[in-house]
């Protein structure tokens, strides 16, 4: 009788089928090693805004990758907080508690009522390896590094992106936190 292993080993995630050639790849792979075409798809409604370029390249240097484990770092430029927050969920940017089972980041501490952010403001959520952001249909509107976005439209953020609801601004950062 063959003997049976004490331990069983570790669970692998699932391999990525590329679309373009059909190699296995890993799921944190974000083109095929061995076409080089991009795993994951946003579909046709996601855009990207300008964002500042290089001066020796003319490309820009932002970094849009939002890694499995990173979360997002808000930073209220009014001086009053950071806030920190994971996205494996969709969350609302607003004001108030919801009346639904949406998750909300309230900015009401930061005086968000009186420089015009809608309670039901906008929303961060995660799709594939992007952090994205739709304006929720609010009355002042969102901007992102200076544009304004389109209600219910879906825009790609980057590592350092400017963003304002009403005239609340924000900065955007990635981070990985581990546990060391």
């Amino acid at each position: 009788m063959p003997n049976k292993p004490d331990t069983l080993p570790a669970p692998q995630p699932p391999l990525i089928e590329c679309p373009q050639c059909g190699h296995y790849c890993h799921p944190h792979d974000i083109h095929c090693p061995e076409c080089n075409s991009p795993l994951i798809s946003l579909g046709p409604t996601t855009h990207k805004v300008k964002r500042p370029h290089s001066l020796e390249t003319g490309e820009s240097k932002a970094i849009d990758v939002f890694a499995v484990d990173a979360v997002a770092i808000l930073t209220v430029l009014s001086g009053e907080g950071t806030l920190t927050t994971d996205v494996d969920k969709p969350i609302v940017l607003g004001r108030r508690l919801l009346a639904n089972d949406e998750r909300l980041l309230d900015l009401s501490p930061f005086n968000a009522f009186q420089q015009g952010v809608s309670r039901r403001h906008c929303r961060l959520q995660r799709r594939g390896y992007r952090l994205i952001i739709t304006d929720l249909g609010s009355s002042n509107g969102t901007y992102l590094n200076n544009e304004r976005l389109l209600p219910f439209k879906d825009y790609i953020i980057a590592h350092g992106d400017h963003l304002v609801l009403g005239t609340f601004q924000i900065n955007i950062t990635f981070s990985i936190f581990t546990t060391d």
